[in-house]
């Protein structure tokens, strides 16, 4: 890659941001892509990769464009993002092109939305999202800030995740239903009734066994 040459700027090399860069290099072919991380997957060599730092992000010879934090860990994407958002810099969804999004879903900044995804009329993303492969958002869904919906879940209409929340692969959130904030629903979960903030909930129908 030539110095000055436009780029987009991934933070994370692990599963999820080989999955993102995928994503970005099917939507933006022509704009090539640089990552900063301090360990990369053992099966990827993302290249360039420069350190996770700071001081490094100010001073690499690429013209980023925008960037997007590729990594699962809620809270720490969280981290990621503000501090971009602090400094200006612009934030990139990535977006699969065989997601399917109705015209009037809102997607937030940073949001990663996988293959087969749907999101219908009136779903809404709060920043920093992932929204994993076939996982549906029906309409008038919300899901808040740096949200994470597994592989195949589904919220159906009108229902609610609270930010920093993790909904687990196939788990389903009955109509209406609110899961509140830093919630955790396991995988293969039925949501019927109402979560509070910090639930851990499991199993069909799911039943709260601790607080975080």
């Amino acid at each position: 890659m030539k110095a000055n040459q436009q780029a987009i700027a991934i933070i994370g090399a692990g599963g999820h941001a080989r999955v993102v860069a995928d994503i970005l290099t099917r939507v933006q072919p022509t704009r090539r892509q640089v990552f900063f991380a301090n360990t990369a997957h053992d099966s990827w060599n993302p290249s360039p990769l420069f350190p996770d730092d700071p001081t490094v992000m100010e001073s690499v010879p690429f013209n980023i464009k925008g960037w997007h934090v590729a990594i699962g860990d809620p809270t720490i994407r969280k981290e990621k993002i503000q501090f971009l958002l602090h400094k200006g810099w612009t934030v990139y969804h990535a977006i699969h092109d065989r997601s399917t999004l109705a015209s009037t879903s809102v997607i937030g900044d940073g949001t990663a939305v996988m293959a087969g995804a749907v999101l219908n009329p009136g779903a809404q993303t709060g920043t920093g999202c992932i929204v994993n492969t076939q996982a549906v958002l029906e309409h008038d869904s919300r899901i808040g800030h740096y949200v994470n919906v597994g592989p195949g879940a589904v919220l159906a209409g009108s229902a609610e995740v609270g930010s920093g929340s993790e909904v687990g692969a196939g788990a389903i959130i009955l109509p209406g239903i609110r899961v509140g904030t830093h919630c955790v629903v396991g995988a293969g979960a039925v949501v019927t009734r109402d979560l509070k903030d910090g639930s851990v909930a499991v199993g069909v129908p799911a039943r709260p066994i601790r607080t975080i």
